[in-house]
């Protein structure tokens, strides 16, 4: 990518539109979109894939920008920002302005992992106000902050959920997991940071996992709304927590 336009050549839909047509790639990890040295700025995006999607990515996907304080890609009114439909790895970009009729305010994906990245200021009147996965979400050193949604204000997951150096912060659930909606999978939590997020229930996580673990990290501040129940943390029938060097 090579320049900041919203379409055309060297744009990040142009690329984006390459790698939909590379119909002999369709396994993980997919086909690789960089930013060129030196591109750094917002994206504001002003035209649509589709009726929900501001980007639509089809085929399996690596972004990566120069970082989240360098480069902004900004949604389409009334979009959410990204829907990836194979496994995506987002690196160094910050995603945000979402809004979006359904799950997914910021990201809609099968498995993404979030590498030095910040989804942010996004909501969905579904799930998944930051992220929305029917697959894994793994987040490495990223922020998931000021989302909105339904349950899940910051993530939302069918499965595994993957949290590593990472912080979710200042996200609403109207129901439940302010920062985190977890599935019935593994969900694990490490070296991160949990708060300021707001829900009825699960205010920094609403967890259905088995197997829940937080180690080396920080829930804090996150209150439950008028009338709510389960404090910071809820732990529903038939799931398990285990914290382990966290306050």
């Amino acid at each position: 990518v090579s320049n900041l336009n919203d379409s055309g050549p060297g744009s990040l839909r142009a690329a984006i539109q390459q790698v939909n047509a590379d119909a002999s790639d369709t396994a993980a990890p997919g086909d690789s979109i960089v930013f060129a040295s030196g591109v750094t700025g917002a994206i504001n995006l002003t035209t649509a894939d589709n009726s929900t999607d501001s980007l639509y990515v089809k085929n399996p996907v690596q972004i990566t920008g120069p970082g989240a304080n360098l480069l902004t890609v900004r949604a389409v009114s009334g979009h959410r920002v990204l829907h990836t439909i194979g496994a995506a790895t987002v690196s160094g970009i910050t995603l945000t302005g979402g809004n979006v009729s359904g799950n997914g305010g910021g990201i809609y994906s099968n498995d993404l992992t979030l590498n030095d990245s910040t989804v942010s200021g996004s909501t969905a009147s579904g799930n998944g106000g930051g992220v929305q996965a029917a697959g894994q979400v793994t987040a490495n050193r990223s922020s998931i902050s000021g989302n909105t949604a339904s349950d899940g204000g910051g993530i939302n997951t069918y499965t595994a959920v993957t949290l590593t150096a990472s912080t979710i912060s200042g996200n609403t659930a109207n129901g439940n997991g302010g920062g985190v909606d977890d599935s019935t999978e593994a969900t694990t939590i490490d070296d991160s940071t949990i708060a300021g997020n707001t829900a009825k229930g699960g205010a920094a996580l609403y967890t259905y996992s088995p197997n829940a673990q937080l180690t080396g990290s920080t829930v804090a501040g996150n209150p439950i709304t008028a009338g709510g129940t389960g404090g910071q943390v809820a732990v529903s029938s038939g799931a398990s927590l285990s914290l382990r060097d966290s306050i």
